[in-house]
């Protein structure tokens, strides 16, 4: 990578069916996955950037330039735009309010990169997004500032707010209903008012973590549980149908334009809270349009970290809200419609 711009040669795409591209995808499986609809459904593209030494997890340092250029590359993959400010504009423009959905629950000791978080930032402002129409946010007040963050306007001119407390709340006219499981009986769950009153788009940044109810909590789970103020039957069944419910949901597909799963570093066992001897450092970002897609590849990572710790392997139907999200058509978790383009920056 040259400044800001991709040559053609280091445009070259190395795409690869996701069933052979990461080690530990026969692991997971398709299970439920292998659907009709599935099977003619457009090929979704997953970035997986990899950048060795980019993260010292004894240290707690991030260096900056390889996580900026994992970002920029990995936008120029995934929109096949050979410039920086021109793939990004395929997104977001000067005229959007963009919203930055985090992950706080694991606390102090897991929660999201703040150097990944200002190179957001940054490329954001640098196509023209007013630093004062950028709000990062999660759903509770006290997970954010459990784990540094200041609500309010920051130093940057962007925000930092949340929707419990004494943010806004939730949008009663703005629902999405779900079937519950075992139960004849539908709920609703309303959307939080940062999507649907502050924000014209928003970017998922979700982290790479196990989940002992979900089985992952990666950008699916991110969504549902942390835009939508859930019920109480939301956890049954691993979360399944509520997870797919939420991600269906029409606004939160049309005001999501990425996701960027932060794997600089993961945890495979002991979430959602904060686990550190559970943590290690990946080294990457995977970054797609389809939140199932993503998800899909996650979950492999985990596992395979899981196995050569000597733990089981996070079954299929642990993690069954994935399936039931690319049935209900939110993306696809099948292997052979999913291009994996893989990168590493040295």
């Amino acid at each position: 990578m040259v400044g800001d711009k991709l040559t053609r040669r280091e445009f070259i795409q190395r795409t690869i069916a996701a069933s052979a591209g990461l080690a530990g995808a026969a692991a997971l499986g398709t299970g439920a996955a292998a659907t009709a609809q599935q099977t003619a459904a457009t090929t979704s593209r997953v970035i997986h950037m990899h950048a060795p030494g980019v993260l010292d997890l004894q240290a707690r340092h991030t260096d900056y330039q390889k996580t900026k250029m994992m970002v920029q590359t990995g936008i120029c993959y995934l929109t096949g735009e050979l410039d920086v400010e021109a793939a990004w504009q395929r997104l977001v423009g000067p005229q959007d309010s963009v919203g930055i959905k985090i992950n706080c629950l694991g606390g102090a000791q897991m929660y999201n990169n703040t150097v990944l978080l200002q190179v957001i930032k940054e490329q954001l402002m640098a196509v023209g997004v007013k630093p004062g129409n950028i709000i990062v946010f999660d759903r509770y007040g006290g997970h954010l500032q459990g784990t540094g963050f200041t609500i309010g306007q920051q130093e940057d001119g962007t925000w930092v707010r949340a929707t419990d407390g004494a943010g806004p709340g939730y949008d009663s006219a703005v629902t999405q209903q779900f079937p519950a499981h075992g139960k004849s009986t539908t709920e609703a769950a309303a959307c939080s008012k940062i999507v649907t009153q502050q924000i014209t788009k928003m970017i998922n940044v979700p982290i790479l973590k196990n989940h002992g109810g979900a089985g992952i909590t990666l950008a699916l789970k991110n969504i549902a549980f942390g835009i939508f103020r859930h019920t109480g039957s939301a956890h049954d069944n691993h979360c399944d149908p509520y997870i797919p419910y939420m991600c269906r949901h029409p606004l939160i597909r049309q005001k999501t334009v990425l996701h960027i799963l932060d794997a600089l570093k993961g945890q495979y066992e002991g979430g959602p809270g904060g686990q550190p001897q559970f943590q290690w450092a990946q080294q990457s970002l995977l970054m797609s349009q389809d939140p199932v897609a993503l998800d899909f590849l996650g979950a492999q990572l985990l596992n395979q970290v899981r196995q050569e710790h000597g733990k089981s392997l996070i079954s299929n139907n642990h993690m069954s809200h994935i399936f039931t999200a690319a049935q209900l058509g939110v993306g696809t978790s099948d292997p052979a419609q999913i291009d994996v383009i893989q990168q590493t920056i040295a």
